[in-house]
């Protein structure tokens, strides 16, 4: 699978759907759907909400995020909006603001 870049420079406004990977390091405004990983880079920031498989925050996300395997913040990162996933990780030096729901498969 490839991977789709959207550089420091950019402001997407809108909805993202594909099936590659996505490495954010820009601005987006809006919903982020792919089946496969965001990577949300230092000095990104996404305004919005961001579904996928699994989503890693190293910037800055303003918004709920729906990962179907895993969400992890990563030291620097920051999530302002609330977490759904099987597994969430908040590493050391992360800041999260918001609710967690954590879905267990087979229990719905």
């Amino acid at each position: 699978m490839s991977e789709t870049h959207i550089g420091p420079t950019l402001v997407v406004d809108g909805e993202i759907s594909g099936s590659d990977d996505l490495l954010v390091r820009g601005l987006v405004r809006g919903t982020v759907r792919v089946p496969a990983s965001v990577l949300l880079a230092e000095g990104g920031l996404v305004e919005g909400t961001i579904e996928a498989s699994v989503v890693d925050v190293s910037g800055i996300m303003k918004g709920d995020v729906t990962a179907r395997e895993r969400c992890r913040i990563q030291p620097g990162g920051k999530m302002l909006g609330d977490i759904r996933s099987q597994r969430i990780l908040i590493s050391d030096g992360a800041l999260f603001r918001g609710k967690v729901e954590m879905d267990v498969p087979g229990t719905d």
